[in-house]
């Protein structure tokens, strides 16, 4: 009896070097296909899935449940218990497998051992399906459309969100690594770069274009006081590229749009609105996820100039009102857990990927009192270069070799 079960283990098993090879080869895919392609990102994300549970069974991959995890997976059963206490269980539900999706992002790019060639593979393929995101957007944009657009990202301001996150990635793996990438990773990526910081102005959103700007002075003044030049003359080259696009490139609604700032009446009586209905919903888990368009504004704030909206346009906001204190609390500790773990590894290695993870999370930490900001492509964006660079230490062994009997910390 042992005998066979033996065999049937060795027989299950049989399949997971190919497997694993399968698995890695996934994650550059899903970089590629993110802003292409709403079908792509689903099917790729769903293999991961799948290839994951198996090699997890088969003891080929290590999941750390450390406290980032561990957060992470509190937040994902925070917003289940929300959908079933919320306004609208059954809309929850079906929303909450984009949460479910996250989570096993960042589960699966932590699994990974990352040599560097496969970072390169992913990195390469994210700028490429970036660009070719980008310039199809151009050209809807010259022919008709009212708003530059990435096509699976969808809105203006998500896109510009995506459009900035790439761009930073690109400009700190180049500040970074530029010296040791290869020939044409290097051209990728100065394109993505200097495409994407114009194409923030060019879009008119004031959230990517007021958080670019002061990331860009403060990373100046950061090169100026370390006399860092190369870093220094990129920040300069950048700052005349967005001196260029705002008087060149951006059309007459984007520069109103830019010009307006950053706070007016309407976002407000949407903050005002959407928290007076957290006070009168459940204070612990909120609404249900994806429930902010049930709200009646006008009921809680009778000057609000939108009736309904689909969201709050504060991502800390949304957190509240539709996760509620727990799922909000969840999150934060994430963010902040994130950031320690991202501050760690820069004193012990300063590599562009580790660099570009702390200028996201900073970015995302600005972008959220405007915009929505977690969820979607740019979450999982963020996901991928966050578990990339935290994954380092590293979390998991090679199929080929056994599991390290370190203690990982």
């Amino acid at each position: 009896m042992g005998l066979n079960i033996q065999c049937c283990n060795e027989r299950f098993s049989a399949y997971a070097p190919m497997v694993y090879r399968g698995y890695s080869a996934l994650f550059p895919l899903l970089a590629f296909v993110l802003p292409l392609s709403e079908t792509g990102k689903q099917v790729v994300i769903g293999l991961l899935l799948l290839m994951g549970l198996y090699l997890f069974a088969c003891k080929k991959i290590v999941i750390l449940f450390d406290p980032p995890t561990i957060c992470f997976t509190m937040l994902l059963a925070a917003v289940l218990v929300g959908a079933f206490l919320g306004r609208d269980t059954a809309r929850s539900l079906g929303l909450s497998y984009a949460v479910v999706r996250l989570y096993v992002v960042f589960l699966v790019a932590r699994s990974i051992r990352w040599e560097r060639k496969l970072v390169n593979r992913v990195l390469a393929c994210l700028f490429v399906g970036f660009l070719l995101t980008l310039f199809w957007g151009y050209f809807n944009y010259f022919n008709g459309a009212q708003f530059l657009e990435l096509n699976s990202v969808g809105h203006v301001n998500h896109s510009s969100i995506y459009i900035l996150l790439v761009g930073l990635t690109a400009a700190f793996i180049l500040i970074f690594d530029g010296a040791t990438l290869p020939r044409p990773l290097f051209i990728c990526a100065l394109l993505t770069a200097g495409c994407s910081f114009f194409s923030v102005f060019f879009s008119g959103s004031r959230a990517t274009t007021y958080s670019l700007l002061l990331l860009l002075a403060g990373a100046g003044c950061y090169a100026a006081f370390k006399a860092k030049t190369r870093l220094l003359l990129v920040m300069i080259l950048f700052f005349l590229v967005a001196a260029i696009s705002f008087q060149y490139g951006i059309g007459k609604e984007a520069a109103e749009r830019l010009m307006k700032g950053a706070y007016f009446h309407d976002r407000m009586g949407l903050v005002i609105g959407f928290f007076r209905s957290w006070l009168d919903s459940n204070l612990l888990f909120g609404i249900g996820l994806g429930n902010s368009r049930l709200v009646e504004l006008h009921s809680y704030y009778p000057e609000s100039v939108l009736a309904r909206s689909s969201h709050a346009h504060n991502t800390y906001l949304a957190f509240l009102v539709e996760r509620g204190l727990v799922g909000l609390g969840c999150y934060l500790l994430f963010l902040v857990l994130v950031l320690v773990r991202l501050l760690q590894q820069f004193t012990v290695r300063r590599g562009g990927l580790i660099a570009a993870g702390i200028a996201l999370w900073a970015t995302n930490f600005i972008i959220s009192f405007a915009n929505t900001t977690f969820h979607h492509e740019n979450a999982v964006l963020l996901l991928m270069i966050w578990g990339m660079a935290l994954a380092s230490e590293p979390a998991a062994a090679l199929p080929s070799a056994p599991l390290s009997s370190k203690k990982h910390r």
